[in-house]
């Protein structure tokens, strides 16, 4: 048997395949059994396998027990292409006492050749990164499975704060639910305990920085950032990212429908482009062309040495 597993939602894939590792202990006999469990259980590197040590292992008889389970880890970060379409040639030929797992933790080219004989139905699943909507159901899935309660405005406030990053919605779960012990997480909880990730802090000072009258919102924001300790370059950085993100959306959201699709023309997330799409609609064109040459500017005087970093950027608020 063969599946594969794979997508950038890297918590998802891993989710996934501890599951299957629990599965397969289970009907071995349980963890600390010596019939089974981990004794068949390999685990492989891709990046640096040879088709020598691939073959060995999916071809050895298991010990104890009926069958062996082979995890390839990361198999498409390889270089070496004729590897790939060798495992993809012995792919017919795997014995029927070995489950072969292939588990990669990013996109795939989906050119190759293995990648094809690899994206069937009941062999492949695709993890990508959730959608704002996704990241709640899962939030409150989560909560459940705990035992835990939290309330709906609690939900908004943990998924806007940690964005698509379902190791920090986790995370901030067990920190939230042992902090509210019987009582459910509320809002203000999430803004006492959860820190907002870099780039939704970001996002709020560009929207700060679009609307009007909010410079002093928007000092405010840039002064949380920098005391953070973030590099003010990376901050500048993302804040390009997120304006060159508007722009891509905007001009989706005149082609195209919905959030899925305009991700897909955009070659963004469907989160980020849920996110995006009122602020694109708010933003004019002009405004856009604004401040990006704003941008150019304070860009340049930076990285000239005109001006110190952290006062390019408020130059930059000022500015816009």
């Amino acid at each position: 048997m063969v599946l594969f597993i794979f997508g950038p939602n890297d918590y998802l894939v891993q989710h996934k395949l501890q599951e299957l590792k629990e599965r397969y202990r289970q009907k071995a006999g349980g963890p600390a059994s010596p019939a089974g469990g981990d004794l068949n259980l390999v685990t492989l590197e891709g990046e640096n396998l040879t088709f020598e040590d691939f073959a060995a292992q999916v071809q050895a008889m298991p010990l104890l027990f009926t069958s062996r389970l082979i995890i390839v880890r990361d198999i498409f970060k390889t270089k070496n292409r004729p590897l790939l379409e060798k495992i993809k040639d012995f792919l017919p030929h795997i014995p029927k006492s070995s489950v072969v797992v292939f588990a990669d933790f990013n996109d795939v080219d989906k050119r190759l050749g293995l990648f094809k004989a690899l994206n069937k139905p009941k062999v492949a699943q695709s993890c990508q990164i959730f959608s704002l909507g996704e990241v709640k159901k899962f939030i409150l899935q989560q909560v459940k499975e705990r035992g835990g309660q939290i309330a709906p405005p609690a939900v908004e406030t943990l998924a806007e704060f940690a964005g698509v990053n379902l190791w920090q919605v986790s995370s901030e779960l067990e920190k939230l639910l042992t902090y509210c012990a019987d009582r459910p997480v509320a809002k203000e909880d999430v803004e006492l305990l959860v820190s907002r990730n870099l780039a939704s802090n970001v996002f709020t000072l560009i929207e700060n920085l679009t609307a009007p009258n909010s410079k002093a919102a928007a000092l405010r924001e840039l002064e949380v950032l920098l005391a953070s300790g973030e590099p003010p370059l990376k901050i500048l950085s993302l804040i390009n990212y997120q304006y060159r993100s508007a722009a891509l959306v905007k001009e989706a959201m005149g082609k195209a429908s919905g959030s899925y699709a305009i991700a897909k023309s955009c070659g963004l997330s469907p989160f980020q482009v849920t996110r995006m799409m009122s602020f694109a609609r708010a933003v004019s064109w002009e405004r856009l062309s604004e401040i990006y040459a704003a941008l150019a500017a304070v860009d340049e005087a930076v990285k000239t040495g005109k001006i110190e970093d952290r006062e390019g950027l408020k130059d930059l608020v000022l500015a816009v």
